[in-house]
């Protein structure tokens, strides 16, 4: 059974996903250490996503810049295709 450490609970797969041998548990501990500045100040890192929370737009947008720095100075980018800018429900 693959199981992994989030930041604050443990996780366990139902289903394994047969080739991502310890990818999650990988991407967790990379981005933690990258965004570590701003760790559960302005985003969180879940499973294989960043989540940025702000009180305005005006904040969310220095909050995004923030995220795409710190990937950038570490060499690391996002795909576009598989963002998700500015989710309301």
């Amino acid at each position: 059974m693959i199981a992994f450490q989030a930041r604050y609970e443990c996780y366990e797969f139902v289903v394994v996903p047969f080739g991502l041998t310890n990818s999650l548990a990988t991407f967790m501990c990379l981005m933690n250490s990258v965004l570590h500045p701003y760790l559960d100040k302005v985003f969180i890192v879940f499973i294989d996503n960043i989540l940025i929370y702000s009180k305005n737009w005006e904040e969310h947008d220095e909050h995004l810049a923030a995220v795409l720095r710190l990937l950038r100075e570490h060499q690391l980018y996002a795909k576009l295709r598989k963002c998700s800018l500015f989710h309301i429900e």
